[in-house]
């Protein structure tokens, strides 16, 4: 069953199937320890009894190590799965697979795509209870709700056992038995996610497409963009405008937006950032936690030169400062963008736990993005390098710390990452525009738009949300800006004059989902109707039809 891998069987042979093949007991590596594995009333705490539930864990896999969540331990599988999509994130390369040496099979005995093996280490439990072995994964290009398997091989190779009442792995270490817990939630939220019905196996009609291949195709509701230059000087510096706008709206547009073309950032050098006297990010550090210095990780030479040419870049721009004995520290890690090119991100979970939470409130997303919908004219805005705006209060710099190869430094600006920061930043965000939000702006975090009932009105009240951020020297990133539009993405949905409608890449797997061939699958798209009944015209009815269906009638 293409897309759904509950039980695997095929495969390579590893040296242990060889040997059972052939009558030969396998050899088995001994650990100098001597610990029985038993699970006891006291390993169901925290567990929601009675359930069925998978045993789903975290692991470390790869060097320099990533932490993979969403882990099904099956011991119905002959093999150890990395899923493709999570191959790409730990940021591999395909030249690093080798070829399989045979097809996979789930339980429905149907062929499973392969892409080829790899042997990553991986790390089980905590220190000091914890251990470590290379293992050799099959890496599946398939929709999954999990990001691996670990089957049968891993299991033997750590010596492993899982108990599903208990939800938890144990395994032998050298300081004694070490456990890895399941997470029950997590566990049921895959498995809800992995019953979603790929495809059918069952049904002979899944070969025929029942909708209308002649239906027209709906305009799209992205409004086409025109690029404009702000600067003779500097032709480069360019931001866009609406493609259907008349030419006068457009010379009105162009004249306005070049002499306010200060409010825009082209480089970091163009930020002076947030006055602190309007605000700072503090951290609120609990004095009850300890300190902590992560143990630095080591990177490949492609992401260090990346990491090399980040560090400069900040330092260049005052973000960051070299720093000396940091109580805490922290790694950075590189995340792989959409377009291929990596992210540098600091890892601040240490220091986020000893924060308390600043519980000002975000907007609500569905009460903005009605507030938006109806107007004759939008403009949709980003601040640029948002959070580096604002200034970290002086006394919790060397608290946000970071190593790399080239040394130690810490924030000058709030970094991404933080636990609070994105309340810090509505709360600046609310303050500057407290009296155009809900007037002619809306705003969620570094999200701004305007939004005028009358055309004639919107480059009047763009104005006046200049002004502000002239005023406390918030600027603008003009390549994720649009101005003069009567439709545009916001907060993931699209906004037009005409309301509201779901932004069609988000509905893609609706628009092209198959009719309900059975009771089951009627009752789940009613469902889906459910979650999708604001964008539906008269989906009363639609209920009312589906009602006998589910009854059973």
């Amino acid at each position: 069953m293409v897309g759904e891998i509950e039980t695997i069987a095929g495969g390579p042979s590893t040296p242990c199937q060889v040997l059972i093949a052939e009558n030969k007991e396998p050899p088995t590596k001994k650990l100098h320890v001597d610990h029985s594995i038993t699970f006891k009333e006291s390993d169901l705490e925290g567990v929601k009894t009675p359930h069925q539930d998978p045993l789903v864990i975290s692991a470390g896999i790869d060097d320099p190590c990533y932490n993979v969540k969403r882990i099904l331990v099956d011991n119905g599988s002959s093999v150890d799965v990395l899923f493709y999509s999570i191959f790409l994130s730990m940021g591999l390369s395909r030249e690093k697979l080798q070829p399989a040496a045979g097809p996979l099979y789930g339980f429905d005995n149907r062929p499973v795509r392969v892409e080829g093996t790899i042997t990553l280490p991986v790390v089980l439990g905590e220190f000091p209870r914890q251990v470590e072995h290379p293992i050799l994964f099959i890496v599946v290009k398939s929709e999954s709700a999990y990001n691996a398997i670990f089957g049968r091989p891993l299991q033997t190779i750590f010596g492993a056992v899982a108990s599903i009442p208990h939800l938890k792995l144990k395994f032998p270490t050298p300081s004694g038995i070490g456990t890895v817990r399941g997470d029950q939630q997590v566990a049921q939220s895959c498995y809800l996610r992995q019953a979603q019905p790929h495809s059918s196996v069952t049904l002979s009609i899944e070969d025929f497409d029942l909708r209308n291949e002649d239906t027209p195709q709906r305009p799209s509701l992205v409004e086409d963009l025109t690029c404009v230059s702000l600067s003779e000087e500097h032709p480069s510096r360019t931001v866009q405008i609406g493609s259907l706008l008349s030419d006068t709206e457009k010379k009105e547009y162009v004249d306005f937006l070049r002499t306010n073309q200060d409010v825009f950032a082209w480089s970091s050098a163009d930020m002076p950032g947030i006055n602190p006297k309007v605000i700072m990010h503090s951290l609120k550090i609990n004095p009850a936690y300890k300190p902590v210095i992560q143990k630095k990780r080591n990177f490949a030479l492609e992401r260090q030169l990346v990491i090399e040419q980040e560090i400069d870049k900040l330092l260049k721009a005052r973000f960051i400062r070299e720093v000396h004995y940091p109580t805490w520290l922290a790694n950075v890690v590189m995340v792989r963008k959409t377009s291929g090119a990596w992210r540098m991100c600091v890892v601040y979970t240490d220091l986020n736990k000893a924060c308390p939470k600043d519980s000002f409130p975000l907007p609500r997303i569905d009460q903005l993005v009605n507030a938006t919908s109806g107007h004759q004219m939008l403009s949709f805005m980003d601040a640029y390098s948002g959070y580096n705006q604002i200034q970290m209060d002086p006394a919790d710099e060397e608290a946000t710390s970071f190593q790399t190869d080239k040394g130690l430094y810490c924030y000058l600006v709030m970094p991404f990452g933080l636990k609070n920061a994105g309340a810090t930043y509505q709360r600046l965000m609310n303050k500057v525009f407290k009296n155009l939000i809900g007037r002619t702006m809306e705003v969620y975090v570094d999200d701004m738009l305007v939004k005028s009932l009358e055309k004639s009105q919107h480059i009047s009240d763009l104005e006046e949300c200049f002004n502000i951020l002239q005023s406390y020297n918030v600027r603008l990133n003009p390549t994720k800006c649009a101005f003069g539009v009567t439709s545009g993405k916001f907060l993931g949905f699209m906004v037009t004059h005409r309301g509201i409608e779901a932004n069609p890449k988000k509905i893609k797997a609706l628009r092209d989902m198959l009719p309900p061939r059975n009771i089951k699958e009627v009752q789940r798209l009613n469902g889906r109707i459910a979650a999708l009944s604001r964008f539906l015209a008269r989906s009363g009815d639609i209920f009312a039809f589906l009602q006998d269906p589910q009854r059973g009638s």
